[in-house]
This record gives structure tokens, C-alpha cells and sequence, in this order.
């Protein structure tokens, strides 16, 4: 099997790890609000954001690994928490190994031709995201990742393990159950 590994952004693809509106531990809250029967204000905790965004890009990472065959590892190489949401979110990189055999297989299954990804190479380009890939491969498999994304599903699955990760993160004043 013959494999090459490439970094991948998060940004550049339709996964996120978003805390701000997207993962922003609203069911941990509920839970705590349930637990105690108080209201948010009542409510006095603290969350490590850090820890919270890479138990985020693990759990991504892992959807991606379970989801897409053509990828045979993933590791996360650092994450990113903007000091302003305005124009950009939470985010992680991470080094993708490829199969290539698997790609190249989809690519010709779906008659994805060279021309086809080097017009989605120049309206990829506008974007303005965090990485410009500069091989053929890298444009190959963001191509891929567009056709072949769940995000819906992708996103349920962090969801799922949502509350759980601010859990693990988070400290809080005692508060007498009702």
C-alpha cells in the first residue's frame, strides 16, 4: 500500500470543531442546570477552552477515520482557539496519510479528471482559509472531502460526545443538588 502523508486544516475542509456557536457546551450546561435546578446565572464554573478544542479535533479526527477508507491515519498536530471569532473559528491541523491507490480509485470511479480539480484548485483559491495547498494530492483530497463529506453527520457524532468533553474540562462551585 502505498501512502503519502499531507497536513490538512480543519478550516479547508466542511468538518468544524467550532466552540463558539457550533460545540459551545450547551448541553453540559443543561445538564448542570438540570442536575441542580438552577438557572444559567446561578451557575458559576470554569472551562479549559484549550483542552476542550483538542478533545474536539480528536473526536473529529476520529469521525474522519471511521468514515473515510482512503485515509489510513490522522494525527493531530496542533489546534487553534482565535483571540476574536469575527472571521474565523476554532481550528485544527493535522497530518493526513493518504492511500493513494484508494484515491486514485474514487477519482477515476467518479471520472474526476485533472481538469476538474485544477478548476476547483483556482475557485478553492479565493477563499480565504488558513492553507494553500500547493500539490496535486492536496487539492485531490480536499475535492474528495467536498463530494464526500458528512457534515450533519459529523457534527451529531461530536454532539454525542459534546457534553462529556466539557465535562472532563470544566470546574465548578459546589452546588447543593434540589
Amino acid at each position: 500500500m502505498e501512502t503519502k502523508t499531507i497536513q490538512l486544516n480543519n478550516l479547508d475542509t466542511p468538518y468544524t470543531v467550532d466552540t463558539y456557536a457550533t460545540f459551545a457546551g450547551n448541553t453540559y450546561t443543561e445538564m448542570l442546570c438540570n442536575d441542580y435546578d438552577c438557572d444559567y446565572d446561578d451557575l458559576d464554573y470554569e472551562v479549559n477552552m484549550q483542552r476542550v478544542v483538542v478533545d474536539l479535533a480528536q473526536a473529529s479526527i476520529d469521525f474522519i477515520l471511521e468514515n473515510h477508507d482512503i485515509f489510513s491515519a490522522m494525527q493531530l498536530v496542533r489546534t487553534h482557539i482565535p483571540k476574536f471569532y469575527n472571521y474565523t473559528t476554532d481550528s485544527y491541523v493535522a497530518d493526513l496519510t493518504v492511500d493513494l491507490a484508494k484515491l486514485d480509485a474514487w477519482l477515476k470511479a467518479n471520472k474526476i479528471t485533472t481538469q476538474i480539480i485544477q478548476e476547483f484548485s483556482n475557485e478553492f483559491r479565493g477563499y480565504p482559509k488558513t492553507i494553500t495547498p500547493s500539490e496535486s494530492l492536496d487539492w485531490q483530497v480536499l475535492y474528495y472531502l467536498k463530494q464526500e463529506a458528512d457534515a450533519d453527520e459529523h457534527n451529531m457524532n461530536l454532539w454525542d460526545a459534546e457534553r462529556q468533553i466539557y465535562a472532563d474540562h470544566s470546574t465548578h462551585k459546589e452546588l447543593t443538588l434540589a
